[in-house]
């Protein structure tokens, strides 16, 4: 039995990519089934629930029955909570990858596009299988939201084309996009806690732990303003139970196209200043444009690498 899962608590991207994926394995003729672990991101179960799609299973069963796991969208062993030993397979768009840790992983694909959602799509594309609606709309939904509707500098013209030939198989609402964005950007009452939670990944190099946050969603810079203390709360108590040096929390503001970065201690400022070449005022940084954390971890790495 092969599993085909991301990584925990899984961002639309990865739960698109595991449900599609399974569905091309199983028209293959393999014994195939598409899981999680922990929770979806809240876009990711906002976008299931809109459109009637079944959250994919817990892992959990699956794993100790003895599944191989096929690998989407992840690639750090940091990001995992299974021994590495267990995946036979990568697809993944990061620049900043740690495929090399998987030691049975003997078919591995690392290609910088927007969204894992359009190498999955090509593949269902090459292997000429149409996807279910269900999975053409889920990874629809991955490509426009990793590409921040096609505006976010990781956007590639493999991204677009993947998303037309998808369009006249999902048949979404001419709405959708604003609509995702909307709801993405509902943090109020306990929903910052848990996107800020539920879509933080771990990073180590040189021997050095960074836990990073990201937030996708309009108005940060107010959010920042009116709600600091409780992010900063939630970062802190995040870093101690992950026993990390660095903290920062990326806030991309999807009306200003601008990135709010946010720290909760020097030694991380001056990291990000020394990798990204910018100012702090108080704490945050401000970036034109769209940059999530997959374009600013290679700068990052080669800063910590040289702190050694």
């Amino acid at each position: 039995m092969t599993l085909t899962t991301s990584y925990t608590n899984p961002d639309l991207d990865g739960v698109a990519c595991a449900v599609a994926m399974a569905e091309l394995l199983r028209e293959q003729g393999r014994d195939v089934r598409a899981a999680i672990f922990g929770q979806p991101s809240l876009e990711a179960k906002w976008f299931l629930k809109t459109f009637a799609i079944p959250t994919p299973p817990d892992g959990r069963p699956l794993l100790a029955a003895g599944a191989e796991v096929v690998l989407l969208d992840a690639s750090n062993p940091l990001d995992l909570p299974f021994s590495v030993d267990v995946v036979v397979e990568i697809i993944d768009h990061r620049q900043a990858h740690r495929a090399d840790a998987f030691p049975n992983a003997k078919d591995v694909q690392i290609e910088l596009v927007g969204s894992c959602a359009t190498l999955v799509t090509e593949r269902m594309r090459a292997a000429n299988v149409t996807p279910t609606r269900d999975s053409a709309r889920l990874l629809s939904g991955a490509i426009a939201s990793n590409t921040v509707n096609f505006k976010a500098p990781v956007t590639t013209d493999r991204d677009r084309a993947a998303f037309v030939w998808l369009a006249p198989i999902a048949v979404l609402p001419e709405t959708f996009i604003r609509d995702m964005f909307t709801a993405k950007s509902d943090l109020s009452g306990d929903r910052l806690r848990e996107a800020l939670l539920g879509d933080y990944t771990m990073k180590e190099f040189g021997g050095h732990r960074i836990i990073w946050f990201q937030l996708e969603a309009s108005g940060i810079a107010a959010l920042y303003r009116t709600r600091r203390a409780e992010i900063e709360a939630i970062m802190r108590e995040a870093c101690t139970n992950e026993r990390c040096e660095y903290a920062p929390c990326g806030g991309i503001d999807l009306v200003e196209e601008k990135t709010y970065v946010l720290v909760i201690d020097p030694n991380t400022e001056q990291l990000f200043e020394r990798a990204l070449g910018v100012t702090f005022h108080d704490g945050i940084a401000t970036l034109d444009g769209l940059i999530g954390r997959k374009m600013m971890t290679p700068k990052v790495k080669t800063a910590l690498e040289w702190l050694g």
